[in-house]
């Protein structure tokens, strides 16, 4: 089977007598159309590879011995590139529709990507696009207007809290934080460092009302454009 879906494919990458046409070709039981008073016509296609043997007897038990030129069936290299030919034709006129639901008419922003500034950057974050890209494929192909954004994650309260954490914050109590934590990190990595002031800075906000105050003003202040 592996041999066979090879062939389909190198069929269709090489463009072996494919015309562009408004129908299927030569193939009309391939294809039905439903016209419904509620939208616009259901294409639906079809294709019946289930006995999809190549012409030589492998010896894998009778139904492969059946298609074999003499066999049952009479089965021939001929007979198997035209049904070959017949169902890449059929994929190759799809194209991208191949399994696609009808337009819905609804507009979707998928956000992906945006690495967390705050924290480490590292391989985990690389389920972020293809969580996401996956997700804006999914959607496009069930009828959904998709379009895709990466929003640079540099500002918001995080950042704000990461700034002054960065400014205010000694060497020293830094480390203290780490080291009371536990969570040591003798790799030389900014992306690291950076996130002990953001916990530091965030614990602090949470205790202390006047921390709390100069947060939420240069909040307000980064807001306004200032």
């Amino acid at each position: 089977m592996n041999m066979i879906l090879s062939m389909m494919m190198c069929m269709v990458l090489c463009g072996i007598d494919f015309p562009v046409r408004d129908t299927l070709p030569e193939a009309e039981e391939s294809a039905a159309y439903a016209e419904t008073k509620a939208g616009p016509a259901t294409l639906v296609v079809f294709w019946n590879l289930e006995n999809f043997f190549d012409w030589e007897d492998g010896g894998t038990g009778e139904s492969d011995r059946e298609f074999t030129p003499g066999g049952l069936r009479h089965w021939t290299a001929t007979k198997f590139y035209r049904k070959a030919n017949l169902a890449a034709k059929a994929l190759f006129w799809m194209k991208d529709r191949y399994g696609s639901l009808p337009n819905k008419g609804v507009k979707v922003i998928v956000e992906h990507t945006s690495t967390n500034p705050t924290g480490p950057i590292h391989v985990g974050r690389a389920r972020n696009p293809i969580i996401g890209d996956t997700l804006a494929r999914i959607l496009g192909m069930c009828g959904y207007d998709v379009s895709t954004e990466y929003y640079v994650n540099d500002v918001g309260k995080q950042v704000v809290i990461l700034t002054w954490g960065v400014n205010n914050l000694t060497k020293e109590q830094v480390e203290k934080e780490i080291e009371d934590r536990g969570m040591q990190d003798d790799r030389n990595k900014i992306d690291h460092k950076l996130v002990a002031y953001y916990r530091l800075a965030n614990k602090m906000m949470e205790e202390d009302p006047a921390v709390q105050e100069e947060i939420g003003s240069m909040l307000r202040k980064f807001e306004a454009g200032d």
